[in-house]
């Protein structure tokens, strides 16, 4: 199934538009009358039939609504910080919608070789990934904030930092996170100056995923 996303719709139509529609329209070659499957990334999914076909939109008759059956038992929020590389970034941020996430914060640090995200650019690759994986939640994507003021704002029921230095530690697979809502922070490349995610030391995108992969997988 091929799943399209939009922002605007009423109560009987919803509006494809952008990279979507020329997706729809371009590549796919869908014409009036034709059926296509969306979501509002808000929860739910969406079959319409195109009624109208502009230069820069689609319009759908609302023909179904059901809600996400698929949702996840706990609220699960992650502050990453930067990679060097934003490719990595962005590769974490694909895994980690696939895998089920609800938030992720850009966290500054002391340790940070990279100081400034394109917030716009980071949306478009998590809606990519919720399409891709049939999803229809679209995680929060912060604005990128200093370790201080993100923790001094966060309400979470645990919060849980991967520390790859010595000392007591908790096991990720030994988490039970349950209708709670969930904390992680992943560090820069030169760690924080915890939580344990196993005995091998991982790039900060790399920790991410195993963090978010782990809750999900020990919460299943």
């Amino acid at each position: 199934m091929q799943l399209f996303y939009f922002k605007n719709a009423d109560n009987n139509h919803f509006l494809i538009e952008g990279d979507d529609f020329q997706h729809c329209i371009k590549s796919l070659r869908h014409k009036t009358g034709d059926t296509i499957h969306a979501t509002d990334g808000k929860g739910c999914f969406f079959t319409g039939e195109i009624i109208t076909i502009s230069r820069s939109n689609v319009i759908a008759k609302i023909t179904s609504q059901i809600q996400d059956t698929q949702k996840r038992n706990y609220y699960l929020h992650m502050g990453v910080a930067p990679t060097k590389n934003n490719d990595r970034y962005e590769w974490f941020l694909e895994k980690a919608v696939e895998l089920g996430i609800d938030e992720i914060t850009p966290i500054i640090c002391r340790h940070s070789e990279r100081k400034f995200i394109q917030k716009d650019r980071l949306e478009r690759v998590m809606i990519s990934a919720m399409k891709q994986s049939l999803k229809a939640t679209l995680p929060i994507i912060n604005d990128a904030c200093g370790f201080d003021i993100f923790l001094a704002k966060t309400n979470s029921d645990f919060k849980y930092i991967a520390y790859c230095g010595e000392g007591d530690k908790e096991m990720l697979s030994q988490i039970k996170i349950e209708n709670k809502k969930v904390l992680v922070l992943i560090g820069p490349e030169g760690d924080f100056s915890v939580l344990s995610l196993g005995s091998s030391r991982l790039r900060t995108e790399t920790a991410a995923v195993t963090a978010c992969a782990g809750l999900y997988l020990n919460n299943v």
